[in-house]
This record gives C-alpha cells, structure tokens and sequence, in this order.
C-alpha cells in the first residue's frame, strides 16, 4: 500500500464567495443529491462517479452537526482515524451558508474544493448535512481513496474459450464478503442483450445461459457487489457453429424465387422444433405460419407466394424452451 495522505482544503462559507460566470446553479435539497452532483460534476472530467460510504457518511454528518450547533466553521481533525481503515488518501470539503444549494455551488466555485470533487484518486465519499436554529446550513463531505474491493473471476467460461451452444452453466469464484453477484452475455463487452440474470444471492455461484449465438465473439461479465461497491470481470470467448437455424434457400437478396421448390434450412443439433414464417413485412406470417415443424425436418413446400415484390421469410428454432433464436431474409418470388 502507497503511502497516506491526508488533504485538507481551506474551509468558505456559501454566502461569502461569488459563483465563478461558467457555474451553472445547482438544486440540492439532500446529502444524497450532493452525491448526485458530485458525480456528474465528476463525469464532466473522465472521473468514475464515488459510491457513498456508510461509516463516511456517518463520520460527516456527525461532524456537520458538531459544526451546526457550535457554528463554527471548521474541519474535522480526526478524520483521518475515524474514516474506515484501509485509505490511501483522505480529503474533506465544508462549508455553511443559506441554502444547501449555494452552499455546494460556492464549493464548486473554489477551486481548492473543485479539485478535491474531481479527484481521480478518491472512490468513496460521505455527506453529512445539518441546520442550525436559525436556518443556516452546514456541510460536510469526507472523500477517500481506497483499494477496489475484490471481484469473482469466471470459472466458465475462461477468455478465450470455444464453448457448445447449448444451454449450460457459467460459473464463478466465490468473494469473501459478496453479498450479490449478476452475470450478463452480450454481442459488445458488458452488453446485455443475450443474457442479464438480475440479482444473484452469494450463494449461487452459477447461473445456466441458454444456447447462445455461434460463429462469433461474445463477452460475459461477472458483477459482485462487495463493501457497497459493483466490481466486475470480463471474458471474451466464441461459440462453435449456428445455434440457430438459418435459410439456405431462398438466400437474403435472392430474386424470382422458384416457389414450386421447397424452403430449406441448415439444421441444427439443440433445436427441439422450427418453424417457418413468410409475410409482407420483416417477421410476418400473413402468407406462411407452419407452427411448429419437428427437428428432423429442414425443408418445406410453400403456396405460391406474390411475385414480384420484397417478402420476408423467417426460420425459428426452437431451443432451451425459447422460440427466440430466429432468422431472416428477405427476397423476391417468381410468378407461378
């Protein structure tokens, strides 16, 4: 661990310092809104937003009604040893004015403040607000930087993986102190669209993902949520071959189709069922729904289909109780 440093910033009261001209006024009516524009005031600079730290946020607030009910200004000299342990650099902001509105803005407004909101080094932070008998505000925001906390790594799959698409569990290492974990699938790195598990209790160390996408690269990221903060891991792995079904005639583009031949379809090995659909729009079925078509079956005769203008045909398949792995092309029929 690095070495500790504490910083402290010159304390201002709200009413006694103009808002710099490029200050846009901020609303906050609540410790938890000032956390709110902290962290967009963060994002404005590239800097990760800070999660709100219980036993922080307990230390500021004890401070902020320690300055209300003696209405002096001042910092918190025992910061440093009541912050949770672990630190590597401690930092806090006060300040008291009329509302608590002008007294985050004239926060921002200073620069010696400024930089302690945007500092890239903190990860955790604390508000505590109080009033006092005549309406005055006071703040106090405790900021600090810590190691990120642990993050399960996935068992299965591993980067780099080839897995089978079918239908199968992921897995994970357990952390010491998760308390939830969430596994998502996706087309991008940290997508979603092919799998989001929701909230997962540290017990579950596996989660079983249906069939998924073959013949492309794919991510999965396992999320933990420990000492109130989401960490995460990614893998990126492939699947082998089609996990769904895909027309091999008509083929996407194709015109004056002959349709006193049959539809066909590559098969694929975890498909319980397929169907076919043909209509007049992307994914309808106003000129052909077949219901569902047994396994074995990979080719269907089709009525004659109107010529001459774009149609759409869709093969589904049926796998790990999900119609949801479908595809399509579109193409022009011959007149019969």
């Amino acid at each position: 661990m690095g070495p500790k440093v504490l910083k402290i910033v010159v304390a201002i009261a709200a009413f006694g310092l103009p808002l710099l001209a490029w200050t846009t006024p901020a609303q906050a009516d609540a410790p938890s809104d000032i956390v709110a524009l902290v962290n967009n005031l963060r994002a404005t600079v590239s800097a990760a937003p800070l999660a709100a730290d219980a036993t922080l946020t307990s230390v500021a607030q004890q401070w902020a009604n320690h300055m209300a009910s003696t209405g002096v200004l001042s910092h918190n000299p025992n910061l440093a040893s009541q912050a949770p342990s672990g630190w590597t650099k401690i930092g806090e902001n006060i300040g008291d004015g009329y509302s608590l509105s002008a007294v985050y803005n004239s926060l921002v407004a200073s620069p010696d403040h400024f930089a302690n909101m945007v500092d890239k080094a903190f990860n955790r932070t604390g508000v505590g607000v109080a009033t006092d008998s005549k309406g005055q505000v006071w703040l106090a925001e405790a900021f600090g930087a810590y190691p990120p906390p642990p993050a399960a790594s996935l068992v299965f799959p591993t980067s780099g993986t080839v897995i089978f698409p079918s239908a199968q569990p992921f897995s994970w290492q357990q952390v010491a102190g998760g308390q939830y974990y969430c596994l998502t699938v996706g087309t991008s790195q940290g997508g979603v669209d092919l799998v989001n598990s929701g909230l997962l209790p540290a017990n579950q160390l596996s989660y079983t993902v249906p069939a998924l996408p073959g013949g492309q690269q794919l991510w999965a990221r396992v999320y933990t949520y420990v000492q109130s903060t989401w960490t995460w891991t990614d893998v990126k792995f492939s699947v082998t071959g089609p996990s769904m079904a895909t027309f091999t005639r008509p083929t996407a583009g194709a015109t004056n189709v002959d349709t006193t031949q049959p539809f066909t379809w590559s098969p694929v090995t975890s498909a319980g069922y397929y169907g076919i659909t043909v209509g007049t729009t992307a994914g309808g079925y106003d000129l052909v729904n077949t219901g569902p078509l047994p396994a074995s079956q990979t080719s269907l005769a089709v009525p004659a289909l109107p010529a001459g203008r774009t149609l759409w045909a869709r093969v589904y398949s049926y796998i790990a109780g999900s119609w949801a792995h479908y595809s399509d092309v579109s193409f022009t029929a011959a007149a019969r």
